[in-house]
């Protein structure tokens, strides 16, 4: 009997929020559909990496900054990787618009002065 081979793993994307994330918010990362049998995912994260046979996990940042997510999927045919960035902010809190116009002439430069009195 000849054993079955594993499909080949085609090239992939990770699906990332496309805007900054919450500190202390979970959120979804994922992996898009691909080619490709008996897959392990090793997810690496700033902060650990572990390995996991499915292709979403969620995660949650405490500290505002900008995190690397990197994935690595592997079968006994071959390794496929993709990674992607993550930026986390604090929420902002206190916002006060401090400029006394913001009517402006077309095509005129203006500047909009902002307090911030927590968050990044």
């Amino acid at each position: 009997m000849f054993p079955f081979a594993d499909i080949p793993i085609s090239q992939f994307s990770l699906r990332l929020p496309n805007h900054p994330v919450k500190t202390g918010d979970f959120f979804l990362i994922s992996i898009e559909p691909h080619e490709g049998t008996n897959i392990v995912y090793r997810w690496e994260l700033d902060d650990e990496d572990f390995t996991k046979t499915t292709k979403t996990l969620y995660q949650v940042y405490s500290d505002p900054g900008v995190y690397k997510v990197q994935v690595t999927a592997s079968n006994k045919n071959n390794t496929v990787r993709a990674s992607g960035i993550i930026v986390a902010q604090n929420e902002i809190k206190g916002l006060e618009c401090v400029t006394d116009t913001v009517a402006v002439v077309p095509m005129e430069e203006i500047v909009i002065e902002w307090i911030i009195s927590q968050g990044s």
